[in-house]
């Protein structure tokens, strides 16, 4: 897990308590934005972006690879004009009925369930 600039901090109370605690097997890196820009053009590492529309593509319907990184905005304000630039593709959970987005902790887990079934199916093949 990498944390950029001033995001949430993980080992708040309020976050170790939403994790259950898993927060503590977790590798967490801060980071500065720039600099895992950097990193990512010297690591060819594939950047996939959560975002409500902007030509995103359906996340059930996305081949992931097996190497990526998921990049997630904020809750409020989602991915910025300058993280979107960085991403390879982006991926959108779509709305039915009368919402208009969902909450980052509800999207990252239907998001992160859905690259965890497409990897496993690979193994099983």
């Amino acid at each position: 897990m990498i944390v950029f600039d001033d995001a949430t901090d993980p080992y708040h109370p309020t976050s170790v308590r939403a994790s259950m605690g898993a927060i503590f097997s977790q590798n967490i890196i801060k980071a500065g934005w720039e600099g895992f820009v950097e990193w990512k053009k010297t690591n060819s590492q594939i950047l996939i972006g959560a975002s409500c529309g902007n030509n995103a593509f359906n996340y059930h319907q996305y081949n992931y690879p097996e190497e990526m990184i998921l990049l997630l905005g904020s809750e409020q304000k989602g991915l910025n004009d300058i993280q979107l630039k960085v991403c390879d593709d982006l991926v959108t959970v779509p709305m039915k009925g009368k919402a208009d987005s969902l909450n980052l902790a509800n999207a990252a887990s239907i998001i992160l369930i859905e690259i965890s079934n497409q990897h496993d199916r690979c193994e099983k093949q």
